[in-house]
């Protein structure tokens, strides 16, 4: 609830790689982390993102490598601060 949010509101870098995560919570969560430049997801077991990923608007730096993605969702296009996205060693098809 409302500790959770205070405490993820002045979060910048999120490392969560090698931690074996197959889901990422949607809104709510996202919007906790709404200050959140860094998010390293990669070496994990995620097969989709969550569809509103582009309420994280000061994200510069996006790590995906070594997941199981076949697609991504269209808000990342929202991600207008984004310099870096990371997306090896997954199963996306249609670029």
């Amino acid at each position: 609830g409302q500790e959770a949010h205070a405490a993820l509101s002045n979060v910048v870098l999120m490392k969560l790689d090698r931690n074996k995560i197959s889901e990422i919570p949607g809104t709510e969560f996202l919007f906790w982390c709404s200050s959140l430049q860094q998010l390293d997801l990669s070496h994990n077991r995620l097969t989709a993102l969550p569809s509103d990923m582009g309420l994280l608007g000061q994200l510069r730096i996006l790590r995906l490598g070594d997941n199981r993605l076949a697609s991504l969702p269209d808000s990342l296009s929202d991600l207008r601060e984004l310099k870096v996205l990371e997306l090896s060693q997954n199963n996306l098809a249609g670029f």
